[in-house]
């Protein structure tokens, strides 16, 4: 089997296995629980334990498929197996529609973002303000409190993560629940990343030669935007960043490392900075 095939056989045995926990055709009108409820267990295990061994990239990707047509238990059953991995819903590829007919794809947002919260900060629950918030730190109610914070129709992402206690910090790392500055914040990176990349492209692909090829190149734009981006986002200590870097590219980068490409990136960035002063 070549390896185009091997591919292409092991992308149709993520559909299957995906497919295999949805059960209704109408999922989108349906609470995530109750999606999950009636997927079947054996089914779930086995989804659950083929991710578990997949490489990052290729869990990312199945996740985007899988949430864009709808298979929702699917998607939330992998989302938890990237929190047990420590990437969090920020990094996972996904972003908020905020239209209200697919309200329930924003819901399952949420959703992810409060099981990375209640998982990877289980001691939250201290700064957390009301008893109905505090049921999303408990098992048997998860759902049913996330559907009820979602859906109650008086509270906005920012009113939400008062409500959780959530820092600046723990905002950034989630996709939904996010104050209106940290939002702000987010659309501010978002209008710039093309033009950075652009720069950053510019500068690495003067560099080839016979030893720099274009695959080189393009990996080290990619390692560059990347680091940019969780500059952007958790500032810019090198081991802040590095530890960041590997959350959402699935591999180590050293702090020295980190701090030399800082450094490249910063002058590139401060040269769009200047331009954009003169015009």
């Amino acid at each position: 089997m070549t390896l185009a095939e091997t591919i292409a056989a092991e992308s149709l045995e993520v559909e299957r296995r995906a497919r295999a926990i949805e059960r209704r055709t109408w999922t989108l009108e349906a609470p995530l629980g109750e999606c999950l409820a009636e997927s079947p267990p054996a089914a779930r295990d086995r989804l659950v334990a083929f991710m578990e061994q997949q490489p990052l990239p290729k869990v990312l990707a199945t996740l985007r498929r899988t949430y864009e047509s709808g298979q929702r238990a699917a998607s939330y059953l992998i989302s938890e197996t990237l929190t047990a991995r420590g990437v969090p819903p920020a990094f996972r590829g996904l972003t908020a529609r905020r239209h209200e007919y697919e309200r329930m794809l924003d819901a399952d947002l949420f959703t992810y973002d409060a099981q990375w919260i209640v998982t990877r900060y289980p001691t939250q629950v201290e700064s957390v303000r009301y008893d109905r918030n505090r049921q999303l730190f408990r098992k048997a109610s998860f759902h049913p409190a996330a559907r009820f914070l979602f859906h109650s129709g008086i509270r906005t992402p920012g009113e939400i993560a008062g409500g959780l206690g959530l820092s600046d910090v723990q905002q950034w790392e989630c996709v939904y629940i996010r104050s209106r500055q940290v939002t702000k914040r987010a659309k501010g990176i978002d209008a710039v990343r093309g033009k950075v990349r652009a720069k950053l492209a510019e500068t690495i692909y003067a560099a080839r030669n016979r030893s720099f090829v274009d695959s080189d190149a393009d990996a080290s734009v990619e390692r560059r935007i990347r680091l940019w981006e969780c500059s952007r986002m958790f500032g810019n200590s090198p081991s802040e960043v590095a530890r960041r870097y590997e959350q959402m590219a699935g591999e180590p980068i050293t702090r020295q490392l980190a701090a030399k490409q800082l450094a490249i990136i910063e002058k590139t960035t401060k040269a769009i900075r200047e331009v954009e002063r003169a015009q």
